[in-house]
């Protein structure tokens, strides 16, 4: 299996007031653009792009779903509670191995 790690758009300011924990992070008008911009580069590149996982955290949805659809993958993005911050080595290592079937991945986090 091939991975593309892919970090998440530009999102609002950590402790920005009105989001109750980091993971609640949305990406700001910037990183809206700047996703956009970025599925249309890999779809460029023509990478043959199986699956796009994501972690859980909403930035990084946020940033997965232009990219999936940009594949023709729409509604296709998986989030594995695997990729957050705090798991352990071992849980995303195995995570990922559950995804051994699809040849091209594309991570977001």
């Amino acid at each position: 299996m091939r991975l593309y790690l892919l970090r998440h758009a530009i999102a609002v300011p950590q402790g920005t007031p009105g989001f109750r924990s980091d993971a609640q992070r949305p990406r700001t008008e910037e990183g809206r653009e700047q996703a956009r911009e970025v599925a249309e580069g890999l779809k460029r590149l023509a990478l043959p792009v199986d699956a796009v996982v994501t972690s859980p955290y909403l930035r990084a949805v946020q940033t997965a779903e232009p990219v999936a659809r940009a594949f023709g993958l729409e509604g296709a993005v998986r989030e594995l509670e695997a990729l957050q911050p705090e798991a352990e080595p071992q849980a995303t290592a195995a995570a990922l191995r559950a995804l051994a079937k699809d040849k091209h991945v594309v991570l977001v986090g």
